[in-house]
């Protein structure tokens, strides 16, 4: 028996179709900010902001790949990846280096590397006394007055050589970004006479990942350095994430006013469709081989049904709590481990693993008192599905009905017990239900008296299957939790309770 993959290797970047797994219509978006640079001539920042595991980096690798194909002298650069070192110049002119070594702009890119050797040395830059105690190792108290003006001078000097290093530095970097937009290579699908114009585009990504003090550099370093023409630099931000890192080096500063320092174009990555997502995702990870091979060995279908059961129900709620790619990602691992270590012949609740993963994912306390008993399922309820309307795409009541159903399934000896029991009575009678403790607030706003008969059926029946079709008993939901208590999402600590 097959078992299913828990992480699913990065997919590789297709150099002649990079969109070829674009499920989710990011080159409209690749598409329109080459639009806005195309033509661009002066000095350019681009800040493309998106939230942690929006897609940024799965857009930004294709969008290079893309843009060299049409002929743009396109690096890209993960800051996160080279955050270790202490100068991140060195990491940016060597991604220059990497790019055009080899070409014919390599003798003007190995001038920027030579004129970039004395600015790495930090000599003489910054507060007086900062630079005399780096010539002479004396601080500035501790010297005489003659001791205090040779040390002086030699700061200044050193000030002197490093400003005419930068100023250097900056006329080579111009030189290069000349002729990259003066001679940029053509389509080779394109039979054009004259030679167009085009920037070179400098990708920084992961850059709000970083040691606050590296992202910080990187940013003047790219305002102070690399502010020349015909050179644009695109940065992929949680602009967010990056706020916190600068607050931790800078204290509780105005960070839209320092960000717009740097910034000169402010570019939001759309929002992306969970429901394509999912099921892109769903494929990849060969879930329906999986149940369908399961389904064969047990000779029975309720194996593909819970796979349906699942994946419509998690991509209701993923719409409704908005979850990320990266969130979405995490909950399939989950699942696929929760699948791998199920007995055979078992039935894993989809509505109870759909309302685990949300809790433990969004609300971790709520998930332990929900595992623990500790809690009314109208807590649970009202905290993960949709108060206003019911969906018509997506049966929500079914959940719903579960969360109350595995109350009385796990915890019969309890008042929980009772008062569902009177629920049931009450729905079945056209009784009011607004003084039962247990119920939702949806359910209490609920008039239709239809829809309630529907609901108590379905928690009736629910009750009823979990001690018929599960091998766990009345014991699912607790089973389920403690499989999943064993782990934890890959996420940023802001991202939970």
């Amino acid at each position: 028996m097959q078992t299913l993959s828990i992480k699913l290797p990065e997919l590789k970047v297709n150099e002649q179709d990079p969109w070829s797994d674009d499920q989710l219509n990011r080159k409209e978006c690749a598409d329109k900010l080459t639009r806005i640079l195309a033509n661009e001539s002066t000095a350019l920042t681009i800040a493309l902001n998106g939230e942690w595991g929006s897609g940024k980096t799965f857009m930004l690798k294709r969008w290079q790949q893309q843009l060299k194909n049409e002929g743009y002298t396109a690096i890209y650069f993960n800051a996160w990846e080279d955050d270790f070192l202490d100068f991140p110049l060195v990491a940016i002119i060597g991604q220059l280096w990497k790019e055009l070594k080899g070409s014919p702009l390599e003798e003007i890119c190995q001038a920027a590397k030579v004129s970039a050797v004395p600015l790495l040395r930090k000599v003489g830059i910054g507060l007086l006394n900062n630079g005399i105690k780096k010539v002479t190792g004396t601080d500035i108290a501790e010297l005489a007055e003659s001791e205090l003006k040779t040390a002086s001078e030699s700061a200044f000097d050193n000030y002197t050589t490093l400003t005419e290093c930068r100023e250097d530095l900056k006329k080579r970097l111009q030189q290069l970004s000349n002729e990259v937009y003066n001679n940029a290579m053509l389509n080779e699908d394109k039979n054009e006479q004259e030679t167009t114009k085009r920037p070179l585009i400098f990708i920084i990504d992961e850059l709000d990942r970083c040691r606050p003090i590296f992202a910080i550099e990187v940013l003047e370093q790219v305002k102070h350095l690399f502010n020349i023409d015909h050179m644009i630099f695109v940065l992929g931000i949680d602009r967010k994430q990056l706020g916190l890192s600068i607050q931790a080096v800078y204290g509780n500063i105005d960070v839209e006013n320092y960000l717009h320092r740097f910034v000169d174009l402010d570019f939001k990555l759309p929002m992306f469709s969970q429901a394509a997502f999912i099921k892109t995702l769903w494929k990849q990870y060969k879930l329906d081989e999986y149940l369908n091979e399961k389904s064969q060995e047990e000779q029975s279908d309720i194996k593909k049904e819970e796979g349906a059961g699942f994946k419509q129900r998690f991509i209701g709620l993923a719409q409704y709590h908005k979850l990320t790619l990266r969130e979405i990602e995490q909950c399939f691992k989950m699942y696929s481990l929760l699948q791998n270590e199920a007995p055979l012949r078992s039935f894993t609740w989809p509505d109870l693993v759909v309302t685990l993963l949300i809790l433990k994912l969004r609300y971790n306390q709520l998930y332990q008192d929900y595992i623990e008993g500790k809690c009314f399922p109208a807590d649970i309820i009202d905290a993960i599905l949709p108060r206003q309307s019911y969906s018509k795409q997506f049966d929500y009541d079914i959940i719903e009905a579960a969360i109350y159903a595995s109350y009385m399934s796990d915890y019969p000896k309890t008042d929980l017990e009772e008062g569902l029991s009177t629920l049931l009575q009450n729905l079945s009678a056209g009784k009011p239900i607004k003084d039962i403790p247990c119920v939702s607030i949806r359910l209490k706003e609920q008039t239709d008296e239809r829809k309630l008969l529907r609901v108590a059926q379905l928690i009736s029946s629910c009750r009823d299957d979990f001690g018929r079709s599960s091998r766990y008993g009345q014991n699912t939901k607790l089973y389920l939790g403690k499989m999943l208590d064993m782990l934890s999402f890959g996420l940023p600590e802001d991202r939970r309770e």
